[in-house]
């Protein structure tokens, strides 16, 4: 395998961890923040600026309405990160 291969399926396997974290969290009515969506999927502080690789992915997500984020309303900053109504829609029928 080349590694543009591994590239991409490296890249894929981490959307995936990060869409079954929120397709959990939807189901049980909650939003996530970053930092609790970086913990779930094992890249929190694990080495120097290794946050970037969930910001990254949930950027390239959100470009494809995959998922979404609403701010925080008692914060300055921040974001609650959750699915579309499509993308939990289509992860919700395959689940069963």
């Amino acid at each position: 395998m080349c590694p543009k291969q591994l590239t991409r399926i490296g890249i894929f396997h981490i959307e995936e961890a990060i869409l079954d974290v929120l397709l959990e969290a939807r189901q049980n009515g909650n939003n996530l923040e970053i930092k609790k969506i970086k913990q779930e999927i094992g890249v929190y502080g694990k080495w120097e600026k290794s946050d970037w690789i969930a910001v990254a992915i949930l950027n390239k997500l959100e470009k494809e309405k995959r998922v979404q984020a609403q701010p925080i309303k008692d914060k300055k900053r921040g974001k609650f990160w959750q699915l579309t109504d499509a993308e939990y829609n289509r992860r919700a029928d395959t689940d069963e």
